[in-house]
C-alpha cells in the first residue's frame, strides 16, 4: 500500500482501482448473495455439501463468463486503451479464483471448520507480500502486480479446497432443481451486497463518463487516496 504507488504512478494506480471498482460490481451479480445462503444451508444439513458446492461453482462460472464478456465488450465500445482492456480481463480471473475461494470459505463456514480459512488467509498475506516486494525490486510493472494477485488467490483456494475435500467428498453433482432454489433464495443477500459495492464504487462510473482515460484514471487515484487519508485521520 505505501510502495506500490511510488512505483506505478498515479496513472497505474488509476488502472488498478478502475479494474478493481469494476470487478467489485460484476463480482456481486456472480456470486448472486450465495455465500450467505450456502453457509446457512451446509450448517443445517452437511450431507448437502457436494450438490451445493458443485452447483454454486457452475453458476458462478456462468455468471462470470457473462460479466467478464459484457465489461470487455463495453470498455471496447467506450473507447478503452488495450492496456486497460488487458488489466480488466487479468482482473476478472484474479475476481473468479477470489468468487471460488469464498464458494470454498461458505462451505467451510457450515462445517463449522474456520481453521483452515484463516490458514488460507494468512497463507495469501504472505505470498503476497513476498511476490509484490519481489517485482518490485525488480521494476515490474502494473500486469505482474495483478498477476501476483492471481498467484497468492490460487494459493488461498488450493489450500480451502483442499482441506474441505478432506471433511467432506466433492464431485460433480449440479442440479437444476437446487441452482433455482438457490437462486431465488439468494436474490435478498444479492440487492444487500449490490446496494453496498454500488454505494462505494459509484464514483468510478461517473468520472468514466465524463473525463478522457488519462484524466479519469488519475483522478481516480486521487479520490481514493483522498478518501483513505481522511479515514485514517479520524481513526
Amino acid at each position: 500500500v505505501i510502495l506500490i504507488p511510488r512505483y506505478l504512478g498515479a496513472f497505474g494506480i488509476g488502472q488498478f482501482y478502475f479494474a478493481a471498482s469494476l470487478w467489485a460490481i460484476a463480482g456481486v451479480f456472480v456470486a448472486f448473495g450465495s455465500n450467505v445462503l450456502m453457509t446457512k444451508e451446509i450448517a443445517r444439513d452437511p450431507s448437502r455439501t457436494k450438490t451445493l458446492f458443485s452447483t454454486t461453482i457452475i453458476l458462478r462460472t456462468f455468471f462470470f463468463a457473462l460479466a467478464c464478456a459484457a465489461l470487455i465488450g463495453a470498455l471496447k465500445l467506450i473507447g478503452y486503451s488495450p492496456d486497460t482492456i488487458i488489466l480488466v480481463g487479468i482482473f476478472g480471473f484474479v475476481t473468479l479464483i477470489g468468487q471460488y475461494s469464498s464458494v470454498c470459505q461458505a462451505a467451510l463456514q457450515g462445517l463449522e471448520q474456520m481453521e483452515w480459512v484463516s490458514l488460507a488467509s494468512i497463507s495469501v498475506k504472505v505470498v503476497e507480500t513476498i511476490i509484490v516486494v519481489a517485482l518490485l525490486l525488480a521494476g515490474a510493472d502494473i500486469f505482474a502486480f495483478t498477476a501476483a494477485l492471481l498467484i497468492s488467490a490460487s494459493v488461498g483456494l488450493g489450500i480451502q479446497f483442499f482441506f474441505l475435500r478432506r471433511i467432506q467428498p466433492l464431485g460433480l453433482a449440479f442440479s437444476w432443481q437446487s441452482a433455482v432454489t438457490m437462486l431465488h433464495a439468494s436474490t435478498p443477500y444479492f440487492f444487500s451486497a449490490l446496494f453496498l459495492v454500488v454505494y462505494a464504487r459509484i464514483d468510478v462510473i461517473f468520472i468514466s463518463f465524463f473525463l478522457d482515460e488519462t484524466a479519469r484514471l488519475v483522478l481516480l487515484r486521487i479520490t481514493e487516496s483522498y478518501f483513505r487519508h481522511r479515514w485514517l485521520y479520524f481513526l
